[in-house]
């Protein structure tokens, strides 16, 4: 490594040859040539006879080759620097005016979603917007993706805003696609839910963190929000497998995989025919064994939960066959 690293700085200390070195070579050979040229044809003729002089030529031939070719490839190198240097500069006027362009897009965009009463309009505006995100450079795709997750904080679940909301939530979904995040945090609200089967979430996607409130949550969606997710609260959750210990509150977990939690997590919600299997537990103080318990929430005796000390916690649920017993189906686990 030192070695490499030592030929790399040698590398860099090398003489580089610029545009205008190669500009000067060139001229200083082309009048070079010239005075040559004179002294060759002076010498060439100055022989005393025709067989003389021809003799002088093929003398003087290879080297004229030689020096013509010299000079050329000077003046080719000056040619491709002047040539490379107007391509750079001609690059940087595209990426300003390109910039330019895009940022009068983002202004446009941001005029067309103020008006939140007109709905084809603000729907053009995100349109405007996905532009910007699916653009290489990506040079205004944050500012893009602030714009769209106020937009949402501001309509969603509100009367007539369903196709604003259904816009912005793909064009959401497109940014983070790309690469792309709000440097905007929210909170997101739906009526607590009676069942898992209505009030759904749907993919909220380039914001972080998100605290949600009511509804219900399924696996697919929960698990591409999950990395986003900074709190639940009264939500309902069904069949999600349960990988990071987030902030819940007041939450319903139904034949879910719980995989990590802490016991204020289990004190605090409600879990039902959870699967607890391997489930690491951060554990600070009691756990409430009845409540747990009565949730049927079991574990398969193979792969028992343990605390954070790694301690077996198997006093709390129900083992695996004790729960088929009081379940007339088995569940697909």
């Amino acid at each position: 490594m030192p070695d490499s690293q030592a030929r790399d700085t040698d590398k860099a200390n090398w003489p580089k040859l610029t545009e205008k070195d190669w500009y000067v070579f060139a001229i200083c050979l082309a009048i070079g040539a010239i005075i040559a040229a004179f002294f060759a044809a002076w010498w060439v003729f100055g022989g005393t006879s025709v067989l003389e002089m021809k003799q002088r030529i093929d003398v003087v031939t290879p080297f004229g080759a030689i020096y013509l070719a010299l000079m050329t490839f000077c003046t080719v190198a000056w040619r491709g620097m002047v040539t490379s240097r107007q391509a750079d500069q001609q690059k940087r006027q595209n990426d300003a005016n390109d910039e330019a362009n895009y940022s009068k897009l983002l202004q446009e965009a941001a005029k067309l979603i103020a008006e939140k009463e007109k709905i084809p309009q603000v729907v053009a505006g995100i349109s405007t917007l996905e532009i910007l995100l699916t653009e290489p450079q990506k040079r205004f795709a944050v500012e893009a993706m602030d714009l769209l997750a106020d937009l949402l904080i501001d309509t969603y679940e509100k009367p007539g805003f369903d196709n604003v909301n259904r816009a912005t939530l793909r064009a959401l979904v497109t940014g983070e696609e790309k690469g792309a995040r709000s440097r905007t945090s929210a909170k997101f609200q739906k009526p607590v839910s009676s069942s898992s089967f209505d009030k759904h979430w749907p993919r909220i996607a380039g914001i972080r963190p998100l605290h949600l409130v009511g509804g219900a949550l399924w696996p697919t969606i929960y698990d591409s929000m999950e990395d986003s997710l900074g709190r639940l609260e009264k939500v309902r959750l069904h069949e999600c497998r349960i990988t990071k210990s987030q902030s819940f509150r007041e939450c319903v977990f139904s034949d879910c995989r719980i995989e990590v939690i802490d016991d204020f997590d289990l004190s605090r919600n409600t879990f039902k025919d959870c699967d607890f299997s391997d489930c690491a537990i951060k554990v600070y103080g009691i756990l409430d064994a009845h409540s747990i318990k009565e949730g049927r929430n079991y574990y398969k005796p193979d792969n028992p939960p343990r605390d954070h000390l790694g301690n077996v916690v198997t006093d709390v649920f129900i083992s695996y066959e004790e729960y088929q017993k009081l379940t007339e189906d088995d569940i697909p686990f």
